[in-house]
Order: structure tokens, then C-alpha cells, then sequence
């Protein structure tokens, strides 16, 4: 951890607060603004012992191997689900701690499977098993679970967040649902589960208020992406009188369709009683693309010795034309498993980052039973069926929201069927896998969703089919913002070059290409949002 830290007068006033004020602090920070750093610099500033929640395995790893190497044997770094994890991991006698072998992902779909029968599980299952995630995210507790619960368990509750994330499940039918939820939520929380999930990590703890460490500081990174139960878990942990500085951009919340709280900011703000401070100048990206971000977030600044960077419009490309560190980014999958296959073709290797996502359409292919890949009963068939079902169902029960996740899912599969080239449906499944790889340090091409493509950044920046954003889909208040801050997201992952493709522009070699065109801020074109 070396100190060639050299503080911003937004970061001086970041330090000035934690060393001669009192109370918490949330930090309002843009991307790129070095939030991360600037809590580092601050770990030896500070007395007494510290936490620093990182927002994930990766950072914590990082962080831990910097602070053993400045020997701060008074920071301790750990994600929330090792915070969690780690007081529910004492608190369990010596026979549960035998018994507790194996963390399970899918914990809640094997729970959801045995309990219900396939027809209940087809109609229902899926949104069963998201629903008993989100419950534990906002930490409900049903009658008879052995907890303390952050919201009460009703009918309202279950209906708020059946509707708030577009559920599919029939209001019908949501009395017997509920009443099967409740039945796995008790099941799950049992006092010694032989199977937890990454969910039950932070759950349990909370809601059974087992003894967690306290501290004198939490410092928390991310802290737009933060739950309902991270609150909770924040709280346990500072000790009576601790303080607690929360470092976040409520722009670039993005998680909200899975538990995150879209208003999480101003929740913390709340309950933590905090001072606001800002951290609005952005390091990572050049004045151009600050310029163009300001569109969506007017706060960001550049930095003074920033570069002047690149914004552009390319209306014709080769594939020849990306390099090994580029990053190329969109709303949906689709788009990028079309461009994943043109790149292949002309000889220019690519990944693409999302073993979830070949996960979910193998399962997908399982589910539809098909009988090879085209004619009666075959793959295509039944895609097309599936996808006009859905839609129709979706539309009746007023769920367009999610009509667009149906149609990136069949765009998707039917552009493996028809660029892949392979003729049975085993070896389409293989070529689904093996198309994404999350291995870091691979030096080609880069695909990936913008909500993957969070925490990433590269030189050049290539938003496919920007036309996609924000989605015509997004209804709801919470879904629009979200959007706006995907929007936003993509902009600033550029520390050199934005530029804007679509999919249907590349061209083969013989073509002369456009390539990037430099434009100085003054004349740079501002491509529509």
C-alpha cells in the first residue's frame, strides 16, 4: 500500500470529517472518482479497529493483500456475506459446524423443486424461488421462522415485491404461493441447515441476531448496491459510539431487479443520521466522455489533468479494427452473441463474460425437450412457441416489462442456432458454453452486458446498438431510473476512446473501413439517448 496518494479537495474534505467531526458519513462519489482509494488512504488516519465491507470476493482479496503488506493489523476487509457468514459460523455448536459442509447456490430451487409438482413448478417455480430470495433480502421472517424480521410478514408485503419486480404470478394464486413461500423460509432458516446459499450468509445472522464482531469504523464501498439485510448487518457491526462512512453512487445503482435497494443511498442517509459529503471528480475517464456523461449526471467533473479523449460514431467497421483490451458493452445478449460469432469469422478471437447466462438458456433448451434442432418438435419450433406464449401471457397479465428478457433469451438461442453451425442440440449446448468465460486475464476481445461490464473499464469502450437504451419496457418509476443509470454506467467505463457501433455495420475486410475519427470537445457529435 504505497502512500503516492495525492488527495483532491473533495477527498481532503472526506479527511477533514473523519478526523475532526463526529457521526456518520455517506460520500456521494462518480465513477471513476477513487472512492475505493480514497477509503485506503484513510485506514491509517484513523483509530481504533476498522471494517471495510467490499462489495465483493475479488476486492476483498485485493484489499486484504494491501493492507497485509502495510502491516494494519487493525483493518480487517471482509464482503458482506463473510461478515455474515462469520458470526453465523460461531454461533453454531461443534455437531452443526460438522454438518455445515456445503454452500449451495441453488439451495431454494432444490428446496422449491421437492416441494412442489411439475405442473405447480412450470407455472410458478422460477418466480417462487426469486421471490424467496428477495424475502431474504429484505430480511422477512414468516410466523414461526425464529427471527426477527426487518418488515412484517403479510400479504401486503408479498404483493409489494410481486409487483415491484414484476413477478409472474397469477393474483389467483398468489394465497397458495405465499402459503408455500412461508413453508420454505421456515425450512431454510432451520437452527442448525446442514445447506446454506449465498443469500442464508447474511440472512440468518441478522434476523437471529447472532453475536457478529463489533468495530469502531465500517467503511462501506458500493454502497448504492446495498440491501435491506447490509444495512442490518452494518449496524451489528459498529460498536456503541462507532462510526460509519458509506461510499457510494446512487447513479450507478443497477441491481435493483435483484434485491438491491434502487434508493438505497438515501436509505443509509436515513437511518445512519449522515453528513453528505462529494467525491465528484472522475480520474478514469477523459473530458470528452465526462462531458457526454454529464448528460445523464450533470455532477461529474474531469479531472484537471484528464486527457481530452475521444466520443464518436462509427457507422462502418472490420472486425480487424478491435484490439486484445477492448471492451465492447450492450443493453442485451443478443446483440453481443451476433457480434461474437462476425469477430470469429474474420479471424479475430473474443469472449464473452457470463457463465450465468449460458447457464440460464442450457436450462432453457432442458426445459423445452425438443427433438433436435429444426423440424416437428425441434428446437426452433418450440422456441417460437415458447416465446409467443410468454409474450402473450406477460401481456394479458399486464408484465410487458419483461416481454424484452423473453425476446433477448429467443434472439439469443436462435443466433447460436444459426451462426454455430452444429446440427444437434448437445453439441448447441456446448457451443452455448463454451462462447462465455469468466477467466480473468484473458487478452481478447471482451463481451459482456453493462450490468457486467460494472467495476470494469478499458481504453476503448464499444456501446453496441446504443439504440437499445434506456429500454421500452421499463414502466415502473424504479425500472426507468435504473435505465438512466445503465446509460450512464456504459459511458464511463471509456478511459480513452466511447464509441458508439451497431451490430449490423461491420464489414469484411475488403471494404475500406471509417475507423475512429478524433473529435475535439467543441465538435464532437452527441449521439441520441
Amino acid at each position: 500500500m504505497k502512500n503516492q496518494f495525492a488527495p483532491s479537495k473533495y477527498q481532503l474534505g472526506v479527511q477533514e470529517f473523519c478526523l475532526t467531526k463526529s457521526g456518520n458519513g455517506i460520500v456521494i462519489a462518480v465513477a471513476g472518482s477513487g472512492k475505493s482509494s480514497t477509503l485506503e488512504w484513510l485506514y491509517p488516519q484513523l483509530r481504533g479497529f476498522i471494517l471495510q465491507l467490499a462489495f465483493n470476493k475479488p476486492i476483498q482479496l485485493d484489499l486484504e493483500a494491501r493492507v497485509k503488506e502495510a502491516k494494519l493489523t487493525n483493518v480487517t476487509v471482509k464482503t458482506f456475506n463473510g461478515c455474515g457468514f462469520g458470526g453465523m459460523w460461531k454461533d453454531l455448536p461443534k455437531a452443526g459446524k460438522r454438518l455445515l459442509t456445503k454452500l449451495d447456490k441453488d439451495k431454494m430451487k432444490c428446496l422449491v423443486m421437492d416441494r412442489l409438482d411439475r405442473i405447480d413448478f412450470e407455472e410458478f417455480g422460477s418466480e417462487l424461488i426469486k421471490l424467496c430470495g428477495l424475502a431474504k433480502a429484505y430480511g422477512i421472517v414468516p410466523e414461526g421462522g425464529g427471527g426477527i424480521g426487518l418488515y412484517p410478514d403479510t400479504d401486503q408485503i408479498w404483493h409489494k415485491l410481486v409487483d415491484l419486480y414484476d413477478l409472474d404470478i397469477r393474483v389467483e394464486i398468489r394465497p397458495y404461493v405465499y402459503r408455500i413461500l412461508r413453508e420454505l423460509l421456515i425450512k431454510s432458516i432451520a437452527v442448525v441447515p446442514e445447506v446454506i446459499d449465498f443469500d442464508d450468509q447474511k440472512y440468518i445472522p441478522v434476523i437471529k441476531q447472532l453475536p457478529i464482531r463489533k468495530y469502531d469504523w465500517v467503511l462501506v464501498d458500493e454502497a448504492q448496491d446495498a440491501s435491506h439485510i447490509d444495512r442490518a448487518l452494518i449496524k451489528m457491526c459498529l460498536r456503541e459510539g462507532g462510526r460509519m462512512i458509506a461510499v457510494g453512487d446512487p447513479c450507478q445503482s443497477i441491481y435493483g431487479f435483484r434485491g438491491a435497494a434502487a434508493d438505497s443511498m438515501d436509505l443509509i442517509a436515513d437511518e445512519f443520521k449522515t453528513t453528505e459529503l462529494p467525491l465528484t471528480i472522475s480520474y478514469r475517464c477523459p473530458k470528452a466522455v465526462v462531458f457526454y456523461a454529464q448528460s445523464i449526471v450533470s455532477h461529474i467533473e474531469a479531472s484537471p489533468t484528464a486527457k481530452v479523449g475521444t466520443v464518436v460514431s462509427i457507422p462502418r467497421y472490420t472486425a480487424k479494427e478491435f484490439r486484445p483490451d477492448d471492451l465492447a458493452i450492450c443493453r442485451n445478449t443478443a446483440p453481443l452473441v451476433t457480434m461474437a460469432y462476425r469477430v470469429l469469422g474474420q479471424g479475430v478471437a473474443c469472449r464473452i463474460i457470463g457463465r450465468d447466462i449460458s447457464g440460464g438458456l442450457v436450462r432453457l433448451i432442458e426445459k423445452l425437450k425438443p427433438k433436435g434442432l429444426r423440424g416437428e418438435h425441434g428446437l426452433v419450433e418450440k422456441l417460437i412457441e415458447w416465446r409467443d406464449a410468454e409474450i402473450e401471457s406477460l401481456v394479458e397479465r399486464g408484465k410487458e416489462s419483461k416481454v424484452e428478457g423473453i425476446l433477448d433469451k429467443y434472439d439469443t438461442l436462435m443466433t447460436f442456432i444459426e451462426e454455430s453451425g452444429v446440427e444437434t442440440v448437445p453439441a448447441l449446448k456446448e457451443k452455448i458454453t463454451g462462447m462465455f468465460n469468466d477467466d480473468k486475464g484473458t487478452d481478447v476481445l471482451t463481451f459482456c452486458t453493462i450490468h457486467r461490464a460494472k467495476g470494469l473499464e478499458a481504453n476503448r469502450v464499444f456501446i453496441l446498438n446504443p439504440d437499445l437504451m434506456p429500454s421500452p419496457y421499463a414502466k415502473q418509476e424504479w425500472q426507468v431510473t435504473q435505465e438512466h443509470n445503465l446509460m450512464y454506467v456504459a459511458y464511463t467505463r471509456a478511459k480513452d476512446t466511447l464509441a458508439f457501433i451497431n451490430s449490423t455495420d461491420i464489414v469484411r475486410e475488403h471494404h475500406t473501413p471509417v475507423g475512429l475519427r478524433a473529435y475535439t470537445l467543441p465538435d464532437y457529435p452527441r449521439i441520441a439517448a
